[in-house]
């Protein structure tokens, strides 16, 4: 079972509302820095994959792209998000559609 420290739980609340806001947010404007982003990023996926929930991690975006970077392919595959077959945009397109859904429903406000 995975526990966050406090830190990824931070992150992870920061990514929480920016699903209930239906918006992304870039890697920049995440604690931690960007050297450390993606040893979190991998933890808050494996977290989410393991209360089947849908990939949070694909909120967090490049400022210049808007896009995420490799490594959100990566942690889809190794969770086993990723369908065989499909892009690394169809899987971040269906990951943002998953996520949005999820918490925007009713049984997630509040």
């Amino acid at each position: 079972m995975i526990v966050l420290t406090e830190h990824e739980d931070r992150v992870r609340r920061l990514l929480t509302k920016a699903a209930v806001a239906g918006t992304t947010i870039p890697y920049g404007a995440l604690p931690g820095g960007r050297g450390h982003v993606g040893a979190y990023l991998y933890r808050i996926a494996d977290f989410e994959a393991e209360h089947d929930r849908p990939p949070l991690t694909a909120l967090a975006v490049r400022k210049n792209t808007s896009l995420p970077g490799e490594g959100f392919a990566i942690a889809m595959g190794r969770v086993g998000y990723a369908q065989p077959g499909e892009t690394d945009a169809v899987v971040w397109h269906r990951a943002l559609a998953d996520v949005f859904t999820y918490w925007q429903s009713d049984a997630h406000q509040g």
